[in-house]
This record gives structure tokens, sequence and C-alpha cells, in this order.
């Protein structure tokens, strides 16, 4: 089943001057760009694509990706918010931006004061995915096992998009599932392969 969209989303710290007036030999030292997801994933291909094309521009100059994953993208969005803002640290963010100021009263961060947007880089559908030996070969089929059994299901991480898809499911089917939660797609997607967890709302582009 294919979901709602992912937006992935170029951020860096906050510093107006920074942001508009580089220097003409910009970068003057590696810049960083912090994914909150676990290496492998759909968002950390993202960032390695664009480290690259931006390696190039800049003709060469190192442009590092680090993988910060964590607590639903906060401990790599509190990073980047608390870098230095002379344009040399940026964060690949997902809709976890936007959902996490909504379900907190307390973040180490203030995204709008702290963060300022680029550019918004790639949308990417989401789709619930099953384990090969999964019973069910549609949403009513799923929905009537979770009726009838306890059912788990996993997803990048937690209060992202493919979390709460599953917590939407569970809302209209009026069910009841547990969610599992990893670091990233890439350890999710590969204990979905093992059996280890029966279901996964995923990054279609991952999970294909």
């Amino acid at each position: 089943m294919i979901w709602r969209s992912c937006v992935v989303f170029f951020l860096m710290a906050l510093s107006a001057h920074d942001v508009w007036a580089q220097p003409r030999d910009f970068p003057v030292t590696p810049v960083k760009i912090v994914v909150p997801f676990a290496a492998g994933g759909p968002t950390d291909v993202v960032a390695r694509i664009l480290a690259e094309q931006l390696s190039m521009r800049w003709g060469g100059k190192s442009v590092i990706v680090e993988n910060r994953p964590g607590a639903g993208t906060i401990v790599a969005t509190a990073v980047v918010s608390k870098a230095i803002p002379d344009g040399h640290t940026f964060l690949i963010a997902t809709n976890s931006l936007l959902i996490n100021p909504a379900i907190n009263q307390s973040l180490p961060y203030d995204t709008l004061r702290d963060l300022v947007g680029i550019s918004m880089i790639a949308t990417q559908p989401v789709a619930l995915v099953a384990n090969k030996d999964f019973p069910a070969n549609n949403i009513p089929e799923v929905v009537a096992i979770a009726k009838s059994t306890s059912l788990n299901y996993t997803s990048p991480g937690p209060r992202g998009v493919g979390h709460l898809a599953g917590e939407l499911l569970q809302q209209k089917a009026g069910v009841r599932m547990t969610h599992i939660n990893y670091n990233g797609s890439a350890p999710a997607l590969t204990d979905v392969i093992a059996g280890r967890v029966p279901l996964m709302f995923d990054i279609w582009h991952s999970a294909n």
C-alpha cells in the first residue's frame, strides 16, 4: 500500500549573514551533512548523492556525511542547531522536523529560531511492506489479522511519518499494533526480511 509522502529538507544552523554572504572561497573547512538515521537508508542515500554533487560544485572540497540516529531525529537536529553557524554544518531532515515540535513539549532546540531552511530536495512515497511469509496481501487482510492476534510493525524511527502512518491505520481500522522502534530503514528492513518483525512502514524507494 502506498501511503503519504515523506519530504526531505536541507537545513543549517541559523545565521542570516552566513547564509547569504558566504566568502568567495567557501567552504574554508570540510562541510558536514548530518543525517538523523542509520547509514544505508533512503535519507542517507540522498545525503551521499548531495554530498558528492556539492563537493564537485565546490572544486573537490571535502563534504562529509555523518549519521546521528536517535530519538526520532531529535539527536541529529540538536547537533546541527548548536553548530557554529558558519554555513559548514547542514542537516538532512524529514517530516519529523515538523512533527516533533507538535508532539514534544520540550525539545533541545527551537526549530524556527535555531535552523534555517535551504531547500526541499526530495519527496518519497511511504509504503506498507511485509515479510514474504506474512499471510496477508492487502490492508483488509492485515486488519483482520491484527483483530485476531497481537501484531507488531516497525518504521525507521519513532514519531516519523512511517510511525504515524501505522498509528493512523490503527485509528481508522480500530485495531492495536505494537510499534518496534529502529534507528533507520536499513536495520529495520533487515529484520522484516528475516521475519523478526512482520510489517514495516517505510520509504517506497528503500523497501521496493
